[in-house]
């Protein structure tokens, strides 16, 4: 046991990543058997974090965690851009895809869709199957504290973006993720939104969490309007919107994205990046 806490206090984010990786393509074999209905499973990141944090960190590590995934005290603007960010695009998305020939949504379905908002939302948010549970406390709870030891928030999101966009490989290859160029460019562009969002909220998991649990909660409620091509279309048009905008916000915040890392060490105590 002591061997495996050195190696991995030694190299904890090759470690985190190895375990994300690992923990969650084992689902591809009870998928294969029809078991399961992904070739993943989704809690990957967060059994890995859970895992580095109390092997490389102890009790203290692990409460930091847990504490940031509850942090909510934020600017009301970091509030808005994990609320309202992501309903903003998707509803732009579903505009355009009209205007290019879609048929309009009728009020009778948009307001049939409106009593699940809430508990869409609530599934996305702290389901152990979705993104925002399984795989923020990892993705910004432990690989993004330690990327950010030494890097500019820029070059520890690009670091990141690609690892996330492969840890969901699997949907790639059994085509349930279609539009692989395009999701992928989300994945990597969004990425640069997610670290100004944890940057700006101090650390907060629980942010990045309404964060991804948004993206997904609206296309699930709005896009059930649209079929066929219809719905390939509006989807395509969500992806590039969303990547259109995390770029836009990357120029803007081009200064606060290349600044020099600061010298106080990471957020999740005990995680020395010189141990990297």
């Amino acid at each position: 046991m002591q061997t495996v806490r050195a190696f991995v206090a030694r190299h904890s984010l090759v470690a985190f990543f190895v375990l994300a990786y690992g923990l969650s393509w084992l689902g591809a074999i009870p998928y294969l058997s029809s078991a399961f209905p992904v070739p993943i499973f989704p809690f990957g990141p967060l059994l890995a974090a859970f895992i580095v944090a109390p092997l490389v960190g102890g009790w203290p590590a692990t409460t930091a965690l847990l504490r940031r995934m509850v942090q909510w005290r934020a600017g009301l603007r970091w509030y808005a851009l994990a609320l309202l960010l992501p309903p903003a695009v998707t509803i732009a998305a579903v505009v355009a895809n009209v205007w290019l020939g879609a048929p309009a949504p009728s009020a009778a379905v948009l307001l049939g869709q409106a009593p699940a908002v809430v508990p869409i939302f609530a599934v996305q948010l702290l389901s152990p199957f979705s993104g925002a549970l399984g795989e923020e406390p990892g993705w910004r709870g432990v690989a993004l504290p330690r990327l950010l030891a030494g890097r500019s928030p820029l070059a520890a999101s690009l670091i990141l973006g690609p690892l996330v966009a492969g840890w969901h490989a699997p949907l790639f290859v059994t085509g349930l993720y279609g539009d692989v160029p395009m999701r992928v460019l989300f994945m990597v562009t969004t990425t640069v939104l997610y670290t100004l969002l944890f940057q700006g909220t101090g650390g907060s998991v629980l942010l990045a969490m309404l964060f991804h649990a948004a993206w997904n909660a609206a296309p699930e409620i709005l896009f059930p309007a649209f079929a066929g091509a219809d719905l390939e279309r509006v989807l395509q048009l969500y992806l590039l919107g969303g990547s259109a905008v995390a770029v836009g916000t990357a120029l803007v915040a081009r200064h606060r994205l290349m600044q020099a890392p600061a010298p106080e060490p990471p957020l999740v105590p005990a995680l020395d990046p010189r141990e990297v």
